[in-house]
C-alpha cells in the first residue's frame, strides 16, 4: 500500500510561494501574435508570457513595433482609453507640468496648446493653424517655414526631422521660440489626452493615424499599413495584438517533507498528486505551469547505510519542482 504524508505545510501553503517567483527578462523586444483576442483577453495572455502588451515610449520604438507587425496584420498594443484626462507633453517624457495659462485658459475647447509671449491658450488641434517650431537636444529650436500648421501635422513634421514640438518649463523658455517673424502664436508639445498604457508606464508617446483617436473610449491598434500608426476600436473587437518583453523564466522550488513506501516519481498516487496542483495553478491563471519530482537520493542513501539518522529528521524528501 502506497502512503504519501504531507508534513511540512498544508498542500494550500504552496501557493503562497507563487509571491517569492524569480522572473528573467531580456532588454525590450516586441512579439507578434495572430491569435484572434479581445484587448483584455490579449492583455492576460501578454501578461502571463511576456510581460504586458507593448508600450511605446519612444519613436525608436514606435519604429522597431512598425517593423515587427510589418506584413502582418493590425494588432492591438496596450493603449486604452481610461477616461482620466491629463495634459501631456508630445515627445512621450510624461514629466509634471508648470501651470503656464493665461487667464480664462484653459477652456477645454480643442486640446491642443500654443503659446502667445504671456502664457498657454487651448485650441483645436485639428482646426487652428499655428506658426511651426521644432526643438532638439543639438538644436534648441528650428524653423522649417513660415507656413501655418495644424497641431499632428507640425508635430509629425518635427518628428520627421528627428525633433519634437518645444517642450516649455517655465516663463523663460517662451520668449525664446517668439522670433520678431513669428510674434503672433506657435504650437508647443502639450496636448489633452485620456488615454493609458497597460503597464502602467507613464509614457507620453501618441503615434496616432490622422483623424485617430475616435473617440469610442477604446483601445490603440498599430496599423500596418500606414507606417504603424495607430487607430481606435472598440476593445471587445477580436484581433491579434503585440507582446513586449521577452517570455518570463520562471522557477519555483518547492520542498515538501513526504514519507511514502514507494517512489514517488514514478507512482500512480505521485502523479496524481502532480495532476491535482497542476489544477490548481491552472485555477489561478497559470496555464503552462510544468509539475515534477525530484528525489533526494543522497538522503535516502543514508538512511540506508545508517538507520539511526532516521530519528535525526524527517524520513525521505521529496522536492516539487515547478518550471514555468
Amino acid at each position: 500500500m502506497f502512503r504519501v504524508r504531507v508534513s511540512a505545510f498544508r498542500l494550500i501553503g504552496i501557493f503562497m510561494l507563487l509571491s517569492m517567483t524569480e522572473s528573467i527578462s531580456a532588454p525590450l523586444e516586441y512579439y507578434y501574435y495572430n491569435q484572434i483576442l479581445s484587448w483584455s483577453d490579449a492583455q492576460s495572455f501578454c501578461r502571463r508570457k511576456h510581460s504586458d502588451l507593448a508600450t511605446v515610449t519612444s519613436m525608436e520604438e514606435a519604429q522597431l513595433l512598425a517593423q515587427t507587425t510589418a506584413g502582418l496584420g493590425d494588432a492591438w498594443i496596450g493603449l486604452r482609453n481610461d477616461g482620466t484626462a491629463k495634459w501631456l507633453w508630445s515627445d512621450g517624457s510624461g514629466e509634471p507640468l508648470p501651470l503656464l495659462w493665461i487667464a480664462g485658459q484653459p477652456d477645454f475647447s480643442g486640446g491642443c496648446v500654443d503659446t502667445i509671449a504671456s502664457g498657454w491658450n487651448d485650441y483645436n488641434c485639428t482646426t487652428t493653424r499655428r506658426n511651426l517650431v521644432c526643438e532638439d537636444a543639438q538644436v534648441p529650436y528650428y524653423y522649417p517655414q513660415p507656413d501655418l500648421w495644424e497641431w499632428t501635422a507640425a508635430r509629425d513634421h518635427c518628428r520627421s526631422l528627428g525633433m519634437e514640438l518645444p517642450k516649455i518649463k517655465g516663463m523663460p523658455d517662451i520668449a525664446p521660440i517668439l522670433t520678431p517673424s513669428l510674434h503672433v502664436s506657435v504650437w508647443i508639445g502639450l496636448f489633452w489626452d485620456r488615454w493609458a498604457w497597460s503597464d502602467e508606464s507613464t509614457s507620453s508617446l501618441r503615434y496616432w493615424t490622422l483623424g485617430e483617436p475616435a473617440n469610442l473610449q477604446g483601445c490603440a491598434i498599430v496599423n500596418v499599413t500606414d507606417q504603424g500608426r495607430w487607430y481606435e476600436e472598440q476593445c471587445e473587437t477580436e484581433m491579434p495584438f503585440v507582446c513586449q518583453g521577452a517570455g518570463n523564466l520562471r522557477r519555483v522550488l518547492i520542498k515538501l517533507k513526504m514519507e511514502s513506501d514507494g517512489d514517488l516519481d514514478r507512482s500512480a498516487a505521485g502523479a496524481q498528486l502532480l495532476k491535482q496542483l497542476e489544477a490548481q495553478f491552472r485555477s489561478q491563471g497559470i496555464s503552462d505551469a510544468k509539475l515534477s519530482w525530484k528525489s533526494d537520493i543522497r538522503r535516502q542513501d543514508e538512511i540506508n547505510e545508517n538507520p539511526a539518522a532516521e530519528s535525526h529528521g524527517p524520513g525521505p524528501c521529496d522536492k516539487l519542482k515547478w518550471n514555468d
